[in-house]
């Protein structure tokens, strides 16, 4: 029991979950998967792509990747706002709208290339939108003991989404690709993934729900900061900031090895089927790797050791992808590839959920914006680094020497998550017999204020299966 503002006696807040919860992720990984595949699907064909269109090696990648990681930062702040202001439904039927029309103008690439570059236009639109969500939805739908494991089961859809999209070229376009005849096989591609597209996101128009009618917790019925004040306290919060450096190096680079993996491998005699094979590798491997190191940190809380063990071992499955590339065997690429995706994958929706404990009373959609924001900008530099590396006939050495950008990034992010403390704010919240989240209580309580948490305290922690 706690106290009324009157002295009155009133039962606790009941908490509890709904299986609709299930849907919602359903509906976000429908969301996320349609969006993803147009932007990764053009990586395996990038030279392909220069032969058909007769464009520069800058222009191919700057319409087919990099264009989206320099308008998702930007649009990041306008979507977070949006998303929290007018609530999860909104920001994700503004995404697949978005979404389609993306799919839909890309097919038009049949008749000119710039086509490819409004479509990334819009897909980076609806990404914006789309890749704060999962810690929103983890926080209003789901339990506190749930939230890791469904934050990471969200972003896995990431990796699904990438998976697809990269397998979608040794389907459609041939390795020698070019002229009118690989022009029409990129038309098939896309007019293709614009009908699987189109039907993984209907559903989401007629049941995607903002919120369900009983909190799953203190933290998701709390009054969430205004966006400007969420976004001066994340910049004041150094340690924050600190993982946020750290681990957008990381997935920056990351980024950069997806936009330039085919002409990275090039030089080492490796064919487009065999881009797309290692990058579906590293994603399949990284689905079983995500659900265990979520349910371990679940379990432990041990969120900064499990990072930081990710990141040396993002940088050490790197330095094996470079000496495979040497030796020019597939199979040991293979392997190479597996080894980085089960070790990389797990560490972005792992580092989110630290940075919203670190972080609270921050919105989450502010915290994931702000991470995936930096990761894509710091990612957008290093592709252009390594582009001017790989520019026209490049030889091994240059290729090598990307490497070595890479990975002197790695070590860099590492080191600042060692730098790292881990503080777990939004779990002291929900374990605490606080009432709010504002920041601006009074420095003397009432004597009714003071009783009412003292009580609140010691009240047992009333949870409820709704089903």
């Amino acid at each position: 029991m706690t106290l009324t503002e009157t002295g009155a006696l009133e039962k606790p807040q009941v908490y509890g979950v709904t299986s609709y919860r299930y849907l919602i992720v359903v509906l976000y990984c429908a969301s996320i998967i349609a969006n993803l595949g147009l932007g990764i699907c053009f990586t395996p064909i990038q030279s392909n792509l220069i032969d058909i269109y007769h464009e520069s090696i800058y222009m191919v990648t700057f319409s087919t990747r990099i264009i989206g990681n320099i308008l998702t930062p930007i649009l990041n702040f306008p979507a977070n706002y949006f998303l929290d202001k007018y609530g999860l439904k909104f920001g994700v039927l503004i995404a697949n709208v978005a979404s389609l029309a993306a799919l839909w103008i890309s097919t038009l690439a049949g008749k000119n290339f710039l086509y490819l570059l409004v479509g990334q236009v819009f897909a980076a639109v609806g990404h914006a939108f789309l890749l704060s969500v999962p810690q929103k939805v983890s926080v209003v739908w789901f339990a506190p003991d749930e939230r890791v494991m469904s934050t990471t089961i969200m972003a896995m859809s990431i990796l699904v989404g990438n998976a697809v999209g990269a397998q979608f070229p040794n389907f459609f376009v041939d390795n020698d690709a070019s002229g009118e005849k690989g022009k029409k096989q990129v038309y098939n591609m896309l007019f293709f993934m614009a009908i699987l597209g189109s039907a993984l996101l209907a559903p989401t128009f007629l049941l995607f729900k903002n919120k369900p009618k009983v909190p799953p917790s203190k933290a998701a019925e709390a009054k969430s900061v205004a966006y400007m004040k969420s976004l001066i306290m994340l910049m004041k919060n150094g340690r924050a900031m600190v993982l946020i450096i750290g681990g957008s190096l990381i997935i920056g680079t990351n980024m950069t090895i997806a936009a330039v993996l085919q002409l990275l491998l090039k030089p080492f005699n490796f064919q487009n089927a065999d881009v797309g094979y290692y990058i579906t590798f590293s994603i399949v491997l990284g689905l079983p790797s995500s659900l265990l190191v979520g349910y371990i940190v679940n379990k432990t809380k041990k969120y900064k050791a499990t990072i930081v063990s990710l990141g040396v071992g993002a940088t050490l499955s790197l330095v094996a992808i470079m000496f495979a590339a040497k030796t020019e065997n597939a199979i040991i690429m293979g392997v190479a590839f597996c080894l980085f995706g089960f070790i990389v994958n797990p560490l972005y929706p792992i580092t989110v959920e630290l940075l919203c404990e670190m972080s609270y009373p921050v919105a989450e959609v502010m915290v994931g914006g702000i991470f995936y924001t930096l990761s894509q900008v710091l990612g957008t530099g290093e592709s252009f680094g390594a582009d001017a590396l790989l520019e026209g006939d490049s030889g091994r050495d240059n290729a090598i020497h990307t490497f070595y950008l890479m990975i002197a990034v790695d070590v860099v992010g590492v080191l600042l998550l060692l730098a790292t403390k881990q503080t777990l704010k939004r779990s002291d919240f929900e374990n605490s017999g606080a009432v709010g989240v504002s920041q601006e209580r009074p420095s003397l309580e009432s004597d009714i204020d003071y009783e009412r948490n003292r009580i609140s305290e010691q009240a047992s922690y009333n949870y409820s299966k709704l089903d």
